[in-house]
């Protein structure tokens, strides 16, 4: 297992896209990814387009995203 946590400036929602989500694209008018741009791993999420090493991991199945996870104490940096 390898777990990959980044910390700080990381924008989740432009890492792992919810690209059939039209409030991401509503909210996010400046900073979104483009639907025909995004990686898909699902009919609902995909990858940045500059993640073409994970999304190799991922088609080879030695890649699994689990989104929305936290963790106690979060400090929101």
């Amino acid at each position: 297992l390898v777990m990959i946590f980044l910390n700080g400036g990381n924008d989740g929602l432009n890492t792992v896209v919810p690209f059939e989500d039209p409030i991401y694209y509503q909210k996010r008018t400046t900073v979104n990814i483009k639907k025909e741009e995004v990686l898909k791993l699902n009919s609902t999420l995909g990858l940045h387009p500059s993640m073409t090493g994970l999304r190799k991991l991922y088609n080879e199945a030695k890649l699994c995203v689990v989104n929305n996870v936290g963790y106690a104490s979060p400090n929101r940096s």
